[in-house]
Parts: structure tokens; sequence; C-alpha cells
């Protein structure tokens, strides 16, 4: 079947981690016909190519064990940006930047940057109910490198204010400004 070959390619958890109960079974039908002798008279134990595969096995799974404390979550950042959001501004807050994951936990809804200046921007996002901007150093740079002097986090204009900054260990950086009326 070449439609399932697709998916030795495809590689994501999504797809893989239903199908691993499965696949652990079969590996130890494997492993038990490999320890398996075929003269009955000699004591029954696992062989040493039996043990080799059984401690394959076991090791392959040690990396996704570990994953939690080696790697850091790409969009852990967001997500305590979102949720101090929404202990701060409640459910419901509007702010200005497109990013869905704080715009999830803050409850809130993200007006996008689009392509106009900065000033045009916190004028019609005030008229919209904007209270916050939101920067980061991770999209920014590719979506609208002109704002990344706001992600040092320095109050540029009298029209902003630093409201919360979140950094993580692998240097990705949330600000949140508060927008002055």
């Amino acid at each position: 079947m070449p439609l399932a070959g697709l998916l030795l390619f495809v590689v994501e958890a999504r797809y893989f981690v239903p199908v691993l109960p499965v696949l652990c079974v079969i590996a130890g039908i494997g492993v038990a016909r490999v320890g398996r002798r075929e003269d009955p008279s000699r004591a029954r134990g696992i062989t040493l190519l039996g043990a080799l595969l059984l401690a394959t096995a076991l090791l392959s799974f040690v990396p996704w064990i570990l994953r939690p404390w080696l790697r850091q979550d790409p969009a852990g950042v967001e997500k305590v940006a979102g949720r101090w959001l929404h202990s701060t501004a409640g459910p419901g807050v509007v702010f200005l930047g497109r990013y869905p994951v704080i715009g999830y936990y803050a409850e809130g809804r993200g007006i996008p940057f689009a392509r106009r200046s900065l000033d045009d921007l916190l004028s019609s996002s005030r008229g919209d109910g904007a209270r916050f901007l939101i920067v980061d150093n991770v999209r920014l740079p590719e979506s609208r490198p002109d704002l990344l002097a706001l992600v040092a986090g320095d109050a540029l204009r009298p029209d902003l204010e630093v409201a919360h900054v979140v950094e993580d260990r692998a240097g990705h950086r949330v600000v949140i400004y508060r927008i002055r009326s």
C-alpha cells in the first residue's frame, strides 16, 4: 500500500502515539520469539540477542520520557503571557498583536498589526477597545521588523507603558505594553 508508506515520512505525534501500544505488543512478541530456543531440553532464558533487542526497545523510550525536562515548550512564554493578561485584564480583553496562543489563554481578541504605521495602529486600536500592545522577538522580525525596538522593553513612546515582560531560558521574549489613553 503506497499510501501507508506516507506515514513513514510524516512523523508526527498525533499519528504515532495511538499506535504505540500496538507496536509495543508486536515488539514484545518479537523479543519473546528471538529469546525462544529450539532445544526444549536446555534451560529457558533470554539469549544475548534477545537481551540486546529488549534493551534497545526500552532505551528507545528514554528520549520521549526525558523530553519535557530537556526541551522548552515553544509556546510556553505565550501561554504565561496570556494567563497574565487574563488575570490582569480579565476575559474579553482586546490587544494589539497577532498571537493566537495569547488570545486563547487570555480569553481575548487580538487585532492584527497589518502594514500600517504604529501611530495609525494605536489610534485605530483605541477605537476598537484595545488596551494592550504585545510584541515578541520570534515572529515580529519576520512580520514587522520596524517594531523590533519595542521588544527591548523600553517605553519609547509616551503613550505606551511596559506592563509585563516574559522571557524563557531559550531567549524567547514577549513584552506587553499598556496603551495609555
